[in-house]
């Protein structure tokens, strides 16, 4: 007979109930780990999710050059981890003793920060390589930042923790198209609009198609073949982090 598993420990801090509000499923997985880790867990996500929600939740009548200069302070900030230790925002703090304590370069919170930027420049999504480039600043990055946390940083690990986030990215991208369409902002490429005429004026009228529908499998494959590509990385995790059933049990 298996034995049971702990069951994961519930959320505390302000970082927890920022990643519970939003984020159930992966709230649930960070319970099954220590207690540091799972800080570092809660504070990452408060970063992305908070800096994410700056840009993607803003006002009509928000102040763009406000919102970069904002973005612009925090990149400063994740530049210098010692530094963010003596700022007078608590996530700044504890973001900036997280990426010291798990050794995580700035390249990663700042890849979110150059993504956000392409947000809030409403810059198009012309070919593969853009819409590939922008999943990886706003998801892949923070598979890369929660590889130094797991303590699985070999470049194996790395590329599949890249692809996962990229893949999940995808995903969101398919799921929200109608509602960042009402926002203004499409993140289907024009090279991938192009393959499939009448699918975007489709899109535009809320109205399912066959060039719509066979554009929407198109976008799910690749996302598919980016989580194949991601499980690759799951052997890579060492065992204190993983969920294993008990070698001792049947």
């Amino acid at each position: 007979m298996m034995a049971r598993r702990p069951w994961p420990v519930r959320t505390a801090t302000p970082f927890g109930e920022i990643m519970r509000k939003h984020a159930r499923t992966f709230t649930f997985a960070a319970g099954f780990l220590d207690r540091e880790r799972r800080h570092a867990t809660e504070v990452l996500y408060a970063f992305f999710r908070t800096l994410d929600d700056l840009v993607d939740e803003r006002p009509q009548d928000a102040d763009i050059d406000q919102l970069r200069a904002e973005l612009h302070r925090w990149d400063a900030l994740v530049a210098d981890p010692e530094r963010a230790l003596g700022a007078p925002s608590p996530l700044a703090r504890a973001l900036g003793a997280t990426m010291l304590r798990y050794e995580i370069p700035p390249a990663y919170p700042q890849a979110l920060l150059r993504g956000l930027e392409d947000d809030l420049d409403g810059r198009p999504i012309a070919t593969v390589h853009d819409l590939e480039r922008y999943a990886f600043r706003v998801a892949g990055a923070v598979g890369l930042a929660m590889c130094h946390v797991l303590g699985a940083t070999t470049p194996t690990a790395l590329a599949a923790a890249s692809a996962v986030g990229i893949a999940m990215q995808l995903t969101n991208i398919v799921r929200d198209v109608e509602n960042d369409l009402r926002r203004g902002r499409v993140y289907l490429p024009s090279d991938d609009l192009a393959q499939f005429p009448g699918a975007l004026e489709a899109l535009c009228v809320r109205r399912m198609s066959p060039p719509l529908r066979d554009l929407m499998r198109h976008q799910i494959g690749r996302a598919r073949r980016y989580y194949l590509a991601g499980a690759t990385g799951v052997a890579e995790l060492p065992p204190r982090v993983r969920f294993l059933p008990d070698p001792g049990g049947d």
